[in-house]
């Protein structure tokens, strides 16, 4: 059955033939949330994959008016119960590694 689809050819484009000024070009078209969305699903760090990955849910929270994010992630614990310090640096420790074992490839295709 004939189909109506085009396909084409998936090429490596220079950024900056596509943005020639990062805060009048590329700033504007990041701020759409369809864009941001759109990037983030093509470097791989969509929310569910991140989460299943490190075994955590995150709080994402997107900081309007800057070129970031800010993705938190915590765990309950008393800060007078002193008996409880190696455990809370431990999981700290294990959740930071994993987040940053996670994010690394990622940053390296930028």
């Amino acid at each position: 059955m004939p189909t109506s689809i085009k396909l084409s050819k998936i090429t490596k484009v220079d950024l900056r033939d596509c943005w020639k000024n990062e805060a009048t070009d590329f700033t504007p078209w990041l701020a759409s949330e369809e864009n941001i969305a759109l990037l983030a699903d093509a470097l791989g760090m969509n929310e569910e994959k991140t989460e299943a990955t490190i075994g955590m849910k995150f709080n994402w929270r997107r900081l309007d008016g800057k070129k970031e994010s800010s993705i938190e992630y915590s765990q309950s614990f008393s800060v007078f119960d002193t008996s409880k310090q190696d455990e809370i640096f431990a999981w700290y420790k294990e959740y930071t590694e994993k987040f940053i074992g996670f994010v690394k490839p990622i940053i390296k295709k930028l």
